[in-house]
């Protein structure tokens, strides 16, 4: 497509390059591939990743073969286990009398990005420039920084599809976004009070939702051709993002398997990051990409546009500078999980 309140410690240890993040280190990005005498025989699933939230840490696993990452909290199940206890590097999970651990993998080589580097420090200024400033359907570069400075309030509006399932994915979605970015973002019943709009419709429906919506942009339904969803935000004098409209066909989004993609990259865009790329990697911001979910990459991006220090209207070259000046702090709180004690 399109100042962060620090009330949690966002630890990603991820260990597998297949999934939803990079771990990083202090002074690059880098991404774990898992060995398979990692994971325990018999549980199915394999530890990605840990989120250490003060008195709620958060564990994230994944399936063999499946590209849904799966949160969960001590107490919680994940299949048949119970997590018992969430550590740096470990969660402790039980069945029964059984007990297994299940660590972070710090024995795997880091994995290289799409041209054989490392996701250094200057790789993610780039990849935060790409995202932030350009747009993949048009050749110019944005010259101020676009993000929301009021609060945003969503309304989703389900013409087709399963509409309980549409609002259960993307009430997950806007909650992670809302931690990320410690921005005021809520749901709302009914549009009138929403600045987002997010319209569930089938292929051949469209049209009267490209009418209703974007009647004074008839490029967007041509955009729509070639592509499985869309958004588009708009903005102030001030580059302040002031609303945005979101529409994914669920029948053309399910058929490709993209429809938990599209809720979450489109409204991931509506922030201020309308940008792909097929450079920038591990990312949703690639269509290329197989992520079904935000990477620990694109989480560094996300809280790095909504730092307070950084805001709607600034240059882009400034912005490039301050984002290089407090990418270790933003990314400090990303840290790679060690050799276990």
């Amino acid at each position: 497509m399109v100042p962060i309140v620090a009330t949690a410690i966002l630890l990603v240890a991820v260990a597998a390059a297949d999934l939803a993040g990079a771990a990083v280190t202090t002074d690059s990005v880098i991404e774990h591939k898992t060995p398979r005498s990692e994971r325990p025989e018999g549980m199915g699933i394999e530890l990605r990743g840990i989120v250490i939230i003060p008195g709620r840490p958060l564990a994230m696993f994944e399936r063999p073969n499946s590209k849904t990452v799966i949160r969960a909290r001590v107490g919680q199940k994940v299949g048949d286990w119970t997590i018992e206890r969430i550590l740096a590097d470990r969660v402790v999970l039980s069945r029964g009398e059984a007990r297994r651990e299940l660590k972070l993998s710090h024995k795997a080589r880091p994995s290289l990005g799409p041209d054989g580097g490392v996701l250094t420090d200057d790789r993610l200024i780039r990849d935060f420039d790409l995202v932030a400033f350009h747009n993949e359907h048009s050749s110019g570069i944005a010259r101020y920084l676009r993000k929301w400075v009021i609060p945003i309030r969503i309304y989703i509006d389900s013409r087709a599809g399963d509409a309980r399932e549409q609002r259960r994915l993307t009430k997950r979605h806007l909650r992670h976004l809302a931690k990320l970015t410690g921005h005021d973002i809520s749901m709302v019943e009914e549009p009138a009070g929403a600045n987002v709009i997010v319209v569930f419709e089938n292929e051949g429906g469209l049209s009267r939702v490209f009418e209703e919506y974007f009647a004074a942009a008839p490029e967007m339904e041509a955009l729509m051709n070639k592509s499985v969803c869309l958004g588009r935000y708009t903005v102030n004098g001030r580059s302040e993002i002031v609303g945005a409209v979101v529409i994914i066909p669920p029948d053309k989004a399910a058929a490709r398997g993209k429809l938990l993609h599209c809720i979450i990259e489109e409204l991931t865009q509506t922030l201020g990051l309308p940008n792909d790329s097929d450079e920038v990697a591990p990312s949703i911001f690639n269509d290329r990409s197989r992520y079904r979910d935000l990477t620990g990459h694109d989480m560094i991006l996300i809280r790095l546009l909504y730092d307070r220090r950084l805001y709607a209207g600034m240059e882009r070259q400034e912005a490039l500078r301050v984002a290089r000046k407090i990418l270790p702090q933003i990314r400090g709180s990303v840290i790679s999980a060690g050799p276990a004690p």
